[in-house]
């Protein structure tokens, strides 16, 4: 993926975001998103993960919160985006 792909996707997930996170807020609850990664705790795209649902916690006020899940946990390792379509998983951390 090009590097200007990468900065659209995350812009577009952290739009996603917030809107999330104002809609929580008017209702004076929080959301937790049930997310899986494509791999496991033991590799550095994993430290990556916890470290984006830390920002995305602190960066609410706990209006929205990701349930970290590490590959197969679920579903198996790269069937994330799949488990997300079908609504399985609210969220996929992985590689296209």
């Amino acid at each position: 993926m090009r590097a200007g792909r990468s900065v659209q996707v995350l812009v577009a997930a952290l739009a996603a975001a917030g809107l999330i996170a104002g809609e929580a807020q008017a209702q004076g609850a929080s959301r937790t998103l049930k997310m899986q990664a494509s791999w496991p705790s033991t590799v550095t795209a994993w430290d990556n993960f916890r470290f984006l649902a830390e920002r995305l916690d602190k960066t609410t006020g706990g209006a929205i919160k990701i349930d970290t899940l590490t590959a197969g946990q679920v579903v198996p390792a790269f069937e994330v985006l799949d488990a997300t379509h079908k609504k399985v998983l609210d969220g996929a951390h992985s590689i296209a």
